[in-house]
């Protein structure tokens, strides 16, 4: 996109910013091809069953690659007013769990790997 004016510099900025700060929950699944093969497509299906059946106002999103093979599954959670916490080993049991804690506004400790 190529940007010709302050006002579209600054609508850019705004749609970063929502995805660095966002004013939600936001949670991102690892779907590389280490993420999948450890069970990340299961987990994603789970977070997205339980986030429209509990209709959670909650952003989920897949992403690519996150770097560590060796603990996937690997979900990144970004609570707002915290910062960003990296879970490892995540199941599609863990889900319920996590979402009661990110709806809380809490971080679940027992998958925080950093």
């Amino acid at each position: 996109m190529r940007i010709s004016s302050i006002r579209e510099l600054e609508e850019v900025k705004g749609l970063g910013m929502k995805k660095l700060v966002p004013r939600k929950p936001r949670i991102a699944v690892g779907l590389a091809t280490c993420g999948i093969a450890a069970g990340a497509d299961k987990v994603y299906r789970a977070f997205e069953e339980k986030i429209e059946e509990k209709s959670l106002d909650v952003y989920l999103t897949k992403v690519g690659c996150i770097g560590y093979c060796r603990e996937e599954p690997i979900v990144n959670v970004l609570v707002p007013g915290k910062p960003l916490v990296v879970l490892h080993r995540v199941s599609d049991e863990d889900v319920d769990n996590i979402l009661s804690c990110i709806t809380n506004g809490e971080i679940p400790e027992d998958k925080a790997l950093c």
